[in-house]
């Protein structure tokens, strides 16, 4: 499937970090392994692991087996720095299943890990792509994991706030987004304490660029029980405008 991404000039004005340019069209492809051929049985578990991801255009191609690294060690459970590629993680996830299958033959549920990366921004100077996952391993339900990657195409190197916003931005994108969260407190009018002051909420490394603002996505159990389930916080580039380099 092709597309081209929009990216809507009002989210850049004034900026030049994230100035209109050209769009990256880009292609979603799919990455499948099966621990069984068609992994469906009425009598023997199997495993599959999906990855649909997006393959752009006009980059080079050292710059896209860039992005798939970092897709799949963001996907990666094991040691940080450990290069993996999605053949791998499909290879040893599938791995996984038989070797606990084979010690525990009574076990009757089938495993399953699927990714959609989609891309937010797609443009000359910046990527920025969402990735969403489930997995299911056993137990009373499946997890789930939203994440980002950040990428300069034209080096291949990660895209951080530090390249967009002046030094001294950290108070007030604490601040902005402290702020938010109090808006959707408001709006689903809760009633319990809030978890977290503005002192202390700390924004995490988990962010991407929508075309509206800058995205904080924090998963299930980082502020919260898994029944109250993820936070996300966006903070509109207009409210940045003193701040966007």
């Amino acid at each position: 499937m092709r597309q081209v991404l929009l990216v809507v000039a009002a989210i850049v004005a004034g900026c030049s970090q994230l100035r209109e340019s050209p769009d990256i069209a880009l292609e979603t492809r799919t990455f499948r392994v099966e621990s069984s051929r068609g992994c469906v049985s009425d009598t023997m578990a199997c495993a599959s692991f999906e990855i649909n991801y997006p393959v752009f255009e006009r980059l080079d191609t050292s710059i896209q087996i860039s992005i798939n690294d970092r897709i799949a060690s963001l996907l990666s459970s094991g040691p940080a720095g450990t290069p993996k590629t999605f053949q791998s993680l499909g290879d040893d996830f599938v791995g996984d299943f038989k070797a606990f299958t084979a010690e525990n033959p009574e076990f009757g549920f089938g495993w399953y890990f699927n990714a959609d990366v989609s891309a937010l921004i797609a443009s000359d100077t910046l990527i920025s792509l969402q990735v969403d996952t489930e997995t299911f391993t056993g137990g009373a339900h499946g997890s789930y994991t939203t994440r980002f990657v950040n990428v300069e195409p034209m080096t291949g190197t990660a895209y951080l706030l530090d390249a967009f916003l002046k030094v001294g931005y950290q108070d007030e994108l604490r601040r902005l987004a402290y702020e938010d969260m109090e808006r959707q407190r408001d709006t689903a009018e809760l009633s319990q304490e809030p978890r977290l002051t503005g002192e202390s909420l700390e924004l995490n490394d988990n962010y991407g660029f929508r075309k509206e603002g800058i995205v904080f996505f924090f998963n299930a159990y980082e502020i919260g029980s898994y029944a109250e389930g993820p936070t996300e916080i966006l903070i509109p580039y207009e409210k940045l405008t003193g701040w966007i380099k």
